[in-house]
């Protein structure tokens, strides 16, 4: 099945739509991410699959997507975390951020949420996610400073969205 996704201007105003495989460098689109922390302050990653087309096997955020034409980002975000990760949560909106993707521009919905489970409670989607972890900021950070090709390039934002934890 094809893909539509809505194309958007800098500040986010929708200006059309497009097959999401006919994207260029010069589209900007909508995706969300989400953060899902428990409550020891450990940071959940995703281990993209290898089937995907960029980064496979690397790992990301709790959860990440692309918004249909016509979907909100919230709608999207809570689709995803059921899909990907089988739970849903309450999430709060984070951040949007406008940024470079392998193709074009992204706007990118941050959102967090707590859910407090050991990963063997959660159910992926194995099209979409080879592993999970909890992982704690320290850790992250510094792995992100000394091993940054286990992650996709987009991890960097966290020192942007959670500051007081890349102290």
């Amino acid at each position: 099945m094809t893909e539509i996704v809505t194309l958007v201007d800098e500040q986010d105003r929708v200006t059309g739509s497009k097959y999401r495989s006919m994207l260029t460098e010069n589209d900007r689109w909508r995706i969300i991410t989400i953060w899902i922390f428990n409550n020891n302050n450990e940071l959940l990653i995703a281990k993209r699959s290898m089937n995907k087309r960029t980064d496979p096997g690397k790992w990301g955020p709790s959860v990440a997507g692309t918004l249909n034409h016509g979907d909100t980002y919230l709608l999207t975000a809570h689709r995803e975390l059921v899909e990907e990760i089988g739970i849903d949560t309450p999430l709060k909106e984070l951040k949007l951020l406008m940024h470079p993707s392998d193709v074009g521009y992204r706007a990118n919905m941050n959102f967090t949420g707590i859910v407090d489970l050991p990963i063997d409670s959660f159910k992926i989607q194995a099209v979409e996610v080879d592993g999970i972890a909890w992982i704690s900021m320290y850790t992250l950070l510094e792995e992100l400073k000394t091993q940054p090709e286990k992650y996709v390039k987009a991890m960097d934002i966290v020192k942007e969205l959670f500051p007081d934890e890349s102290r």
